[in-house]
């Protein structure tokens, strides 16, 4: 036997014994592989290894992204919330429902991003400093884009 294949053989028997003893959950999909029999998940096929690693993850990408995305979802739910308090100060005019529906249909659509990027958490958090910072400095261009749309809204319906 290989010096190369007896590590492998090692490295998951390892694994499996660990494994054996502890609960813990597949880094991609989560499901608990506790007492698994092989080093791939049996939900999501994905190889596993034991491995030291960092107590805790680099979640700073991830917070400024989720931020950036969170803020763009926030104008339209906002200009909805501040057309219904004009609403009902000054009673501005006929296109008030078709402003909050549009802005709250728009924040709807805009919790997707959010969703996907939660859900796409651990990949982000496991890709290397460059593509992490990459994408959350990609998340914050939906910011003016967000606000823009927001405006055209308002003034489509004034």
């Amino acid at each position: 036997m290989t010096d190369q294949t007896q590590s492998s053989h090692t490295d998951q028997k390892l694994l499996l014994d660990y494994l054996a003893i502890r609960e813990d959950h597949c880094p991609s999909c989560d499901y608990n592989i506790h007492k698994i029999t092989s080093d791939t998940c049996p939900e999501c096929g994905e190889a596993l290894k034991l491995q030291v690693a960092m107590k805790t993850p680099k979640l700073a990408a991830f917070v400024v992204g989720l931020i950036a995305l969170s803020i763009s979802a926030g104008f339209p739910l906002l200009f909805a919330a501040l057309i219904t308090i004009i609403y009902f100060i000054d009673n501005p005019g006929p296109g008030f429902i078709q402003i909050v529906t549009s802005s709250l249909a728009f924040f709807a659509l805009l919790c997707v991003p959010i969703y996907i990027w939660y859900r796409n958490r651990s990949k982000l958090i496991r890709s290397n400093n460059h593509a992490r910072w990459f994408w959350a400095c990609i998340t914050w261009f939906s910011c003016p884009v967000s606000l823009l749309t927001t405006y055209i809204i308002l003034e489509y319906f004034q």
